[in-house]
């Protein structure tokens, strides 16, 4: 099965050198709130009702800054935040915030 990323406007497939990451399942109700929260797509059959990721969504690499989410809530790879396909302020401020969180952690 050919993998795409699911975040709007990304365009990444799946490749030998790309990297691929499940949304968090219903077991672990909160990080995948937040995910979902982030990813924000829209229900395109139902505006009003929220957006369901199929089995096989999956978030690339790029959306994190060290290309892999971490399982640590208090970490900025614990949710995809870079390039979410936002306008361009909401994407600064996504900006800005993973720079005060790298700053935080010491990673920058």
């Amino acid at each position: 099965m050919v993998h795409s990323c699911c975040v709007v406007d990304c365009t990444a497939r799946w490749g030998p050198d790309k990297k691929f990451f499940r949304i968090p399942s219903e077991k672990d109700r909160e990080k995948r709130k937040k995910w979902l929260r982030a990813i924000r797509r829209l229900n395109l059959d139902a505006p009003k009702k929220a957006w369901i990721p199929a089995a096989s969504d999956r978030v690339c690499e790029a959306h994190f800054v060290h290309g892999v989410p971490n399982r640590d809530p208090q970490h900025p790879d614990y949710v995809p935040h870079i390039k979410m396909g936002y306008s361009g302020s909401q994407n600064l401020k996504a900006k800005e915030k993973a720079s005060r969180l790298l700053k935080a952690f010491n990673l920058s």
